[in-house]
């Protein structure tokens, strides 16, 4: 532990010395930092916001350049096109697309979904994370994501819309078998 890490345990616990902390806390006090001061080397901006660890992980595994913003595309393939990451621990992959802002028209909202949010990314990365290690990571097209993810959003358009949910915004699922079945595995 350093000195800055202790004084700041002494102002919770005056009685907190570097010999009550466990060597697995003091590991995790030193790989939060790490990575704080990875992605500041990277231009990642926060890498504990939302799944900001995953895109970074992910960025660097497939040999991508992570995005210097939250909005917009996550990262930037080889040759600069921008792409989209997906990740989930849970026990099937699985991709979902949250907080979509509602247009005034379906055909605005399609529009939308083409030109600014699904469409603007060629291809987008599915990733499911068993820990800290990768255990699949599947690649599809934004024309084939279109394809399964417009009907599902023009059948949640109405409601939306029209105020009765309780979230206003468009949220919509890729399914494991829907990954599998249009996807490319790459790992």
């Amino acid at each position: 532990m350093n000195a800055a890490q202790l004084r700041w345990f002494h102002q919770l616990d005056p009685e907190m010395t570097a010999a009550t902390i466990t060597t697995a806390q003091q590991q995790y006090l030193d790989a939060f930092a790490a990575l704080y001061e990875a992605a500041d080397a990277l231009n990642a901006g926060d890498p504990m916001s939302y799944a900001r660890s995953r895109e970074i992980h992910l960025a660097c595994l497939l040999g991508h350049t992570v995005a210097d913003s939250y909005s917009g595309a996550d990262a930037y393939e080889e040759d600069g096109t921008p792409v989209e990451y997906k990740s989930t621990i849970g026990s099937s992959i699985s991709a979902t697309y949250n907080g979509i802002s509602v247009q005034p028209t379906w055909e605005d909202q399609e529009a939308y979904l083409i030109d600014h949010k699904i469409g603007a990314y060629p291809r987008h990365y599915y990733a499911r994370y068993e820990g800290a290690q990768v255990a699949e990571v599947w690649v599809m097209d934004s024309d084939t994501v279109l394809s399964l993810l417009l009907p599902k959003a023009q059948r949640q358009y109405a409601t939306k819309r029209n105020g009765k949910a309780k979230d206003p915004r468009i949220g919509v699922t890729l399914s494991a078998s829907e990954i599998r079945q249009h996807g490319r595995r790459l790992v």
